[in-house]
């Protein structure tokens, strides 16, 4: 079951073009951002369509697991190992 964006959460945009063959990577913090960027992208590819996606949701099956950079980061901060954040590390 989706769970909606909480008006909390930092929104965000994606560019997605069908023909690109690849999926979007960049997220835009801001409105203004993403259309500029669109924008760009059309006239650089011209007839290909470009949408604009702002996510409604969420689905996440399980515990949220930490990214590696929040893993680095908690090392980092805390000189704790990757365990500590109820992870095992790769070593492992």
């Amino acid at each position: 079951m989706m769970t909606p964006l909480t008006p909390s959460e930092k929104e965000f945009w994606l560019i997605w073009s069908p023909r690109s063959g690849r999926w979007p990577r960049y997220r835009h913090q801001t409105k203004e951002s993403v259309e500029r960027e669109a924008e760009r992208l059309s006239k650089l590819y011209p007839g290909r369509h470009f949408y604009v996606l702002a996510p409604v949701g969420f689905v996440m099956e399980g515990p949220e697991i930490p990214t590696e950079n929040q893993r680095r980061r908690a090392e980092a901060q805390e000189g704790c190992k990757p365990e500590a954040l109820g992870v095992e590390s790769a070593a492992s």
